[in-house]
């Protein structure tokens, strides 16, 4: 294969892959629409016929196969940002999952103004997991950032990282004179 054809193929192939995220996220909130309603009114009791009383027998049905913690987050997820606070459903599929659900379990929709919970909206649907993270947290908090240190051991024969007990933050901070602030030179290696 030539390199040509070699780059028009990674091309095609990284399109699938975008395509199909899209699909998935498309997918999920529409799962969450439908979750959310089945178990409002109770209607998964007569989706399938007789014999399932239980939400958790209904989520055990070969055909939804579904934990307790997804169905309340992609529920819980459709609920707040299309039914509290009035967003289209397209323009939430457009986001990925688990930037939303960070913002719920972070308790950053009740931290946030309006303005900001759209420009929340709008960093979730373009931003990695670790990106949005920082992103938000610059955005609705303004006081700076405190630091945990710890000390960690490489296993060299599996790469298996594991943290140093018994040594405090304090100690480490002693132990390498680390000022509260980190130097700028540190900071712009760390992407701080």
């Amino acid at each position: 294969m030539s390199l040509k054809e070699e780059a028009k193929r990674a091309r095609s192939l990284y399109r699938l892959i975008e395509e199909a995220n899209k699909s998935i996220n498309f997918a999920k909130i529409e799962i969450g629409k439908a979750i959310h309603e089945l178990k409002e009114g109770n209607l998964y009791k007569k989706a399938v016929g007789n014999g399932i009383d239980k939400w958790n027998h209904f989520l055990k049905l070969p055909e939804i196969n579904m934990t307790d913690y997804t169905t309340k987050k992609l529920s819980t997820i459709y609920n707040v940002y299309c039914n509290d606070l009035g967003y289209e459903k397209a323009k939430i599929q457009e986001c990925e999952i688990d930037n939303l659900w960070y913002v719920i379990t972070e308790g950053l929709i009740d931290k946030a103004d309006e303005d900001k919970i759209e420009e929340i909206i709008s960093l979730a649907s373009s931003l990695s997991n670790f990106e949005f993270k920082e992103a938000v947290h610059d955005l609705v908090f303004t006081k700076e950032r405190q630091y945990d240190y710890l000390v960690m051991q490489r296993v060299r024969e599996t790469n298996n990282l594991r943290r140093v007990k018994g040594i405090s933050s304090d100690d480490v901070l002693n132990a390498f004179k680390i000022n509260e602030t980190i130097p700028k030179k540190l900071k712009d290696n760390i992407g701080g």
